[in-house]
């Protein structure tokens, strides 16, 4: 059974759990799986298959007026195949992506990845794709073998929140915003990898317009520099954006044990309430400590 088909399948079924389908029967058919899910009395199959060419393709069977229907319609399916965008042809490069900017607790985490062709088979055997698409689990469980295989290879910047938040003061008082500042980051890390691994090209999934950040590298290196959005579908892309998200789990962890309390991840009301929480244990002063403080976040609580 092919790699990427199995994979896919493990993801769907964690989004249709989420919908209150429960998996009653899985089988091979020609070419893939078919999942059949009951939720009550309804039942209705899935068929899922796999091409070289064409990816991954989906069709629901059943009646058309089957209840069942909407709940597997509504779950977004993004196929992680081989119909993804190829944005280069490069041998060697750099992918960078970052994790935490949208997060009110917790750090801002930038990831530059080295890849080469012949790494790109392992990368793939242990699930390597954007981390938007794996749970928590599945992020520990692939950065530890990517980081135990080529730990080397990444060049990870950490800004826990207390530094993030002085940096970011120092970068308002300069007239500049998030964007320019990650914008530094970015480069920081790519440069320091491009010195111990020289490549054809780097890869940044996009997070501004007209930044400055080919600039910024090309001072240093000369290289070919490219910002695409869904830059996650390639595989040095990926694995930067996994590695990122493992440290920024690892660093919520701290703060949690630290702090006694669970601070949820995003921008969410459940936030609000966290941050009420702390603050009434230690006081507004030091929500610096664990939070983004220049969130619109901060003025709710």
């Amino acid at each position: 059974m092919n790699q990427k088909l199995l994979s896919h399948v493990a993801e769907l079924l964690e989004k249709t759990k989420k919908q209150g389908l429960t998996l009653l029967e899985e089988k091979e058919i020609p070419y893939g799986m078919q999942l059949v899910f009951e939720k009550g009395e309804q039942i209705i199959p899935l068929n899922i298959y796999y091409s070289e060419k064409k990816g991954i393709s989906h069709i629901i069977g059943g009646n058309k007026t089957n209840p069942l229907r909407p709940l597997i319609e509504k779950i977004k399916i993004i196929s992680i195949d081989a119909s993804a965008p190829k944005h280069h042809n490069w041998k060697e490069w750099i992918g960078s992506d970052e994790s935490g900017k949208g997060d009110f607790f917790g750090p801002l985490v930038i990831c530059s990845f080295f890849c080469r062709d012949d790494m790109v088979a392992n990368l793939q055997k242990w699930g390597v794709r954007d981390s938007k698409l794996l749970n928590d689990d599945a992020i520990y469980k692939t950065a530890k073998q990517v980081l135990q295989a080529y730990g080397s290879h990444a060049k990870v910047i950490i800004l826990k929140p207390d530094k993030y938040n002085a940096l970011y003061a120092d970068f308002r008082k300069q007239g500049k915003k998030l964007n320019e500042m990650m914008t530094w980051m970015h480069g920081t890390a790519i440069c320091e990898l491009l010195k111990k691994y020289p490549s054809e090209g780097v890869l940044i999934d996009q997070f501004q317009k007209n930044n400055n950040l080919s600039k910024q590298i090309k001072k240093e290196h000369q290289v070919a520099v490219m910002e695409r959005t869904h830059a996650e579908s390639d595989i040095a892309v990926a694995a930067a954006s996994i590695i990122a998200r493992y440290h920024f789990l690892e660093t919520m962890t701290v703060l949690r044990r630290k702090y006694g309390i669970e601070f949820p991840k995003g921008a969410s009301h459940g936030v609000i309430e966290a941050a009420r929480e702390y603050v009434a244990r230690f006081g507004k002063d030091r929500l610096c400590e664990v939070a983004k403080v220049h969130f619109v976040t901060f003025d709710k609580v």
